[in-house]
């Protein structure tokens, strides 16, 4: 696969970029430190900001660090009678981080639910490590599942595979149990003698498979940041999802690996064997930026 990276807007305004999502000629963004869902135009511009999250101490624009809920992927869902976002937090800290949000488009509402249960399931099919904890960083839906991406810089990375019906029923708060996690682990590629963790992904168009992003960060934990070495995309087809298999690339602009952390991914089209894709980067210091790419596949 090739990618090319054919615009880079820098975004002052968008803290923290992590998740994004495209539907209707908008694009729709959360910022792990933001307590707004953006809402952009084509020319990347800020056109609207919905507020979800109740937090109100904002240093520099910026939830604190100490409290902040860690919104990491978002989703455009239509189930041909209903559209919405998802939204989930990371669940990298307990309390502050457990949270997922159903935001509904028309008519607009906002529903929300703690997840720790839930994380704590994932966590113990998973086999992690009582003290290591969840990280969800990346999410993507099709018609019959909900697919989270576990950030395993730490603990391994793996997906968490939800029927999609009964998950959503939970997540509405309707008096139902969540299903049972199916987990598949992945070894990503290391740059560096350092292993890449998964931080986004979206479907691809006609079940073709899942467009993810793993980001290259020197550090030892799920909490702190460190310096930021480059990012992969890739693909996993649906065989590659039983298998542990996928095709990715590192961004390249002019020759040199792109030292961004790409934290999100969308397509905005798709044609034969070529996408157009939005991806965010985090630049750890309240700003932020995305990317337009051309993937070859």
């Amino acid at each position: 696969m090739q990618v090319n990276v054919t615009r880079q807007v820098f975004l002052n305004d968008l803290s923290s970029a992590s998740g994004i999502t495209w539907h209707n000629n908008k694009l729709y963004v959360v910022g792990d430190d933001a307590p707004w869902l953006y809402i952009l135009d084509e020319e990347l511009s800020i056109i609207e900001k919905i507020k979800i999250s109740g937090i109100d101490s904002l240093v520099n624009g910026r939830m604190p660090k100490s409290v902040k809920p860690d919104f990491e992927s978002i989703e455009y869902v239509n189930d041909g009678c209903d559209e919405y976002l998802l939204i989930f937090s990371s669940g990298s800290v307990q309390i502050s981080r457990d949270t997922a949000f159903v935001v509904r488009l028309d008519p607009d509402s906002l529903k929300h639910r703690n997840l720790r249960p839930f994380y704590e399931h994932i966590k113990e099919r998973a086999l992690i490590g009582t003290l290591d904890e969840i990280n969800i960083e990346g999410l993507a839906v099709d018609e019959q599942n909900i697919y989270l991406f576990h950030r395993g810089n730490v603990s391994g990375n793996f997906i968490a595979v939800f029927e999609r019906s009964p998950l959503m029923a939970y997540l509405e708060n309707e008096p139902a149990a969540f299903p049972e996690a199916r987990n598949y682990h992945f070894e990503l590629p290391e740059y560096d003698q350092l292993i890449s963790g998964f931080s986004g992904a979206c479907m691809m168009p006609d079940n073709k498979g899942i467009l993810f992003t793993a980001s290259v960060e020197n550090t030892a934990d799920v909490i702190n940041d460190g310096e930021v070495l480059g990012s992969y995309v890739g693909i996993i087809s649906p065989d590659g999802l039983l298998k542990g298999t996928y095709r990715s690339t590192l961004v390249y602009i002019d020759g040199k690996t792109l030292p961004v952390k790409l934290e999100g991914i969308t397509i905005k089209s798709f044609e034969n064997n070529k996408m157009i894709v939005y991806a965010v980067s985090d630049n750890d210091d309240g700003t932020s930026e995305i990317l337009e790419m051309e993937i070859f596949y």
